[in-house]
């Protein structure tokens, strides 16, 4: 304004020295208007109370770096953040870069408790250090933050919070709080200004009591109860409000921080960071610490397998224990099971951030349920014409299947990786309605349904202000699945990068050299061919055929060894292609264990046998595939896939039995091994014998058995131990027995009165 009115009087200077003269005069009128007008520093308008005003949608964006700081903060932390920030500014050239740290706690962990006091300090000194070079920071705390931890995000320029987050409790760990601690605290928050030198003091010591004033300078101000007499001799106090009391937590809220002022916004999640910071380019953490990446890629190619799944998981697991730190996930597939595609992507979405980097590279396509895979990576670049969803090799049309990918999308993944998740489901679900929304002074959109809408409105109830999301236009056609090329979902914020081949990827991370594919072993391979359906169904021929040449070979032989390799090798290979674990194993040791106690120990008993052979097929179709009961159309296809390779392998046993039971007997290789029944000669004589056997004295014998009747067994009539069928009920043994029938050598009987009966021992 002064400058403005000089100027134009400047301009009349030729009207003569009255004019000169009024103005003299109304210059230092208004310099003495300035120097007694009582000073009001505005306060600093919070992005969530009414984001960004008009003139800042002409602002340049600014340079982001994304910093993971991990809590509790120990050296290696300290080392890490300190080698990006240093690597990143020697690249810079021109422009500010604005570096974001995130405080993550472990999943059960208490958010900064145990950091010690030296190593925040070091990290702390840094950030307020000159040696950042004009760089900004901003703490982003989107839970809890407390113990010494606190004191780096006071070392930050701005803070960031969750409107739940909390931050504060830094002397959690310290049983006294000292001296040289309280001075600490004091340099490091004076030097910043973001948090008001006493609440970082309440903060750390319990009993300080922390006041907020507001004197007739309408200044506010935080002071302590003895620091009232010394404010009252300058200012007269016109409010005083506790905020803190003594022997109280100083731990503050996201809201609390705002209205405090020392929180600069509430931000839902990273990208709303990202947004009402208005960064470019931002890149998130770097695993690698500064050094060079170790990159691997696996490929993710064809319709979507639970073998293909557990494989890439055993690749990804051993190359990550051997020190890669980026892992480049080719997707080219249809998708094609939902369930194993979200397997996958929680796997993805659990792999820590702090140890590797995960980049989904599309070139051609990723549809339908092959999506969820790349939303779970950490970057998703796409050729400009690659599909991202759409319809696919399997298309979800259940509705609680729907609801239930929905559900990991929002619950699971949206929130591991700070990303909106309605586009994603959109891929899926033909009824969802997605908008574009916006809010005000806003530069760039979000797209959300109707329930992630409502969801990210501000909470009025729970204090949270700011301008409302507003619903635009509608991006999805309703009746039909999302379906976006590389360009739109970069323009959507999906796809992070658009690149024209492998070589301009290798070029945005910096990659030197291809990164090596990591390819299965010939074990895996073995495992692969074992596990398909051809194989498996020879394997369970092989193993049934060979119980069956068991049974009537003397002890153990050939067909015992050819039956525990056959079922080895079928277990082993559905082990390692992911579909079979120790329930099918246990199931199929406890059908053998049945079937060999209906053979061996209560003959004729028929429960066990039974019982024993439907656990056997129970375990084998289970060991085929990854659930117990179909719940859309490819899990009923691959049910009955493993049907047709159960009733191929047990009709292929029927007939090899029927041609070893006329074969096999006269081998000459194999009669020595094979109990064949007698002919000839040998049976006649032992068909005149049986016929010679006269019984009939038994009829109406009270006898004791022997052996337990199950239906038949041994019991002694006198003298003579013959064998006897009871008439369909369980016999104990020791128990008395009265014969009812005698057919040639056949001798029926029943309990004799007076007996306990069944299961008696």
């Amino acid at each position: 304004m002064y400058m403005t009115f000089t100027v134009a009087v400047g301009a009349r200077r030729q009207s003569g020295f009255g004019l000169w003269g009024l103005a003299l005069l109304a210059m230092v009128g208004y310099c003495r208007f300035v120097e007694a007008a009582p000073e009001q520093k505005p306060a600093r308008p919070a992005a969530a109370d009414q984001g960004p005003g008009p003139g800042d949608a002409a602002r340049p964006r600014r340079q982001g770096q994304w910093i993971r700081v991990p809590v509790p903060i120990d050296n290696s932390v300290v080392l890490r953040v300190k080698q990006r920030i240093q690597r990143t500014l020697g690249n810079v050239h021109e422009g500010q870069t604005v570096f974001v740290l995130e405080f993550v706690a472990p999943e059960g962990g208490d958010a900064g408790q145990g950091t010690k006091f030296g190593v925040a300090y070091e990290l702390a000194s840094y950030l307020t250090s000159d040696e950042l070079n004009g760089a900004s920071t901003v703490a982003y705390v989107p839970g809890t933050l407390k113990g010494h931890a606190v004191l780096v995000a006071i070392a930050c320029e701005q803070i960031i919070m969750g409107p739940a987050a909390t931050i504060g409790d830094a002397g959690c760990d310290e049983k006294t709080i000292k001296e040289s601690m309280r001075k600490t605290y004091e340099e490091i928050a004076g030097s910043r200004r973001t948090v008001p030198t006493e609440i970082a003091l309440g903060m750390l010591d319990k009993r300080r009591e922390v006041l907020k004033v507001k004197t007739d300078e309408f200044k506010l101000q935080f002071a302590e109860v003895g620091q009232l007499a010394e404010i009252a001799k300058r200012h007269r106090i016109i409010t005083k409000e506790t905020v803190k009391q003594s022997g109280e937590t100083g731990q503050f809220t996201g809201i609390e921080a705002r209205d405090l002022g020392f929180a600069q916004y509430l931000a839902d999640d990273s990208r709303d960071v990202i947004r009402q910071m208005q960064l470019r380019g931002v890149e998130d953490g770097d695993p690698s610490g500064g050094n060079p990446w170790r990159p691997i890629r696996v490929e993710l190619k064809g319709p979507i397998k639970a073998a293909q799944v557990a494989k890439l998981e055993r690749l990804i697991d051993e190359e990550c224990h051997k020190g890669a730190n980026f892992v480049c996930v080719w997707i080219d597939s249809p998708g094609g099971s939902p369930q194993e595609s979200r397997r996958l992507a929680e796997y993805l979405a659990g792999l820590s951030p702090d140890e590797v980097r995960t980049v989904a590279y599309i070139p051609s396509e990723a549809r339908a349920d092959a999506a969820i895979v790349a939303m779970a990576c950490d970057q998703i670049v796409m050729h400009p014409r690659a599909v991202l969803g759409g319809p696919g090799q399997y298309q979800m049309t259940r509705d609680d299947e729907i609801l239930s990918n929905r559900l990991t999308l929002r619950d699971s993944l949206a929130r591991r990786k700070s990303r909106s998740w309605s586009l994603w489901a959109a891929m899926f679900d033909p009824t969802l309605d997605v908008y574009r929304c916006r809010r005000l002074g806003d530069l760039e959109s979000e797209y959300f349904c109707d329930d992630e809408l409502k969801s990210r409105q501000p909470k009025a109830a729970q204090g949270e202000k700011g301008p409302p999301w507003e619903k635009g236009e509608r991006v999805t056609t309703p009746g039909h699945v999302l379906a976006l090329s590389g360009e739109k979902a970069q323009e959507y914020g999906l796809a992070t990068r658009v690149v024209e081949n492998f070589t301009q990827f290798k070029q945005n991370f910096g990659l030197e050299g291809d990164p090596a594919l990591v390819e299965p072993s010939w074990v895996d391979n073995l495992a692969h061919l074992l596990g398909g359906t051809q194989m498996a169904t020879l394997l369970i021929f092989l193993g049934g055929l060979g119980i069956y040449i068991e049974l009537h070979a003397p002890g153990l032989g050939v067909g015992a060894f050819i039956s525990i390799v056959a079922f080895a090798l079928f277990f082993w290979s559905h082990f390692l292609e992911g579909t079979a674990g120790w329930l099918e194993v246990t199931l199929f040791v406890t059908g053998c264990i049945c079937l060999f106690t209906e053979i061996f120990i209560f003959p004729g008993f028929v429960i066990f046998g039974l019982g024993g052979g439907i656990l056997i097929l129970t375990s084998i179709v289970l060991a085929s595939q990854t659930f117990f009961i179909p719940q859309n159309e490819y899990q009923l296809a691959r049910l009955q896939s493993s049907l047709l390779a159960m009733t191929v392998s047990v009709g292929g046993l029927i007939g090899a039995i029927w041609l070893l039971n006329h074969w096999l007997p006269r081998a000459p290789m194999l009669q020595h091994v094979y109990l064949s029944p007698p002919e000839g000669e040998e049976a006649e004589i032992i068909s005149r014998r049986e016929m010679l056997v006269d019984l009939d004295n038994l009829l109406g014998a009270v006898g004791l058995t022997t052996t337990p009747l199950g239906p038949s067994g041994k019991a002694r009539f006198e003298n003579h131990l013959v064998d006897v069928v009871s008439t369909g009920d369980f016999i104990a043994r020791d128990s008395r027995v009265v014969v009812t029938e005698v057919h040639g050598n056949r001798v029926v009987v029943r309990l004799a009165t007076g007996e306990k009966g069944a299961g008696s021992s």
